[in-house]
């Protein structure tokens, strides 16, 4: 996450499919110390794809509220950014903390850890105050889901994508 938004700040490039670009030089360096490397290239391409564009929408929106804070902290004079901010940007935003403290740093700011950490337990409390009891939850047995199951005007859940081919779960089945 730190080398996407390197890669996005500092040589200009695009999210998306920067690091698997990198992978065949990469396969070519260690594919014989890894050989996995080798065989699972195009998944790890892959993964990498997914992961990157996902993570640029993340920063995209990290990085707009992070400024927002940063301002804030520059205007009041503030040489750290508020703990609640950086809990805010990682509990709301997907930000990553170590990021926020990247980046604070870059603009000459640090991050309250004490008020962190007080904000990450107050979201802690009120998170174990919403739980529902036991009593408000609904337990099924094997029975109830049998009659479930028997219910036609009850949609069936569509598990065809765990149950996929090489799937052990899918081999485990088809043997039952």
């Amino acid at each position: 996450r730190r080398g996407a938004r390197y890669a996005r700040k500092y040589f200009g490039v695009e999210i998306g499919n920067f690091f698997s670009k990198i992978v065949p030089t990469v396969v070519d360096q260690l594919g014989d110390m890894f050989p996995e490397l080798r065989r699972k290239q195009p998944d790890v391409m892959e993964i990498l794809d997914e992961e990157e564009m996902s993570f640029a929408k993340t920063l995209d929106r990290g990085e707009r509220q992070f400024e927002h804070y940063a301002q804030q902290a520059k205007a009041k004079g503030a040489d750290k950014l508020h703990g609640a901010d950086v809990w805010r940007l990682y509990d709301t935003f997907g930000f990553p903390v170590d990021l926020t403290r990247i980046m604070a740093e870059e603009r000459g700011l640090q991050i309250d850890d004490r008020e962190f950490e007080e904000a990450r337990s107050r979201a802690k409390e009120a998170s174990r105050g919403q739980k529902k009891t036991s009593a408000e939850t609904v337990k099924l047995d094997v029975h109830d889901l049998g009659k479930l199951e028997a219910m036609n005007d009850v949609p069936k859940t569509d598990d065809t994508a765990k149950f996929g081919k090489g799937n052990i779960t899918a081999q485990v089945k088809a043997i039952y």
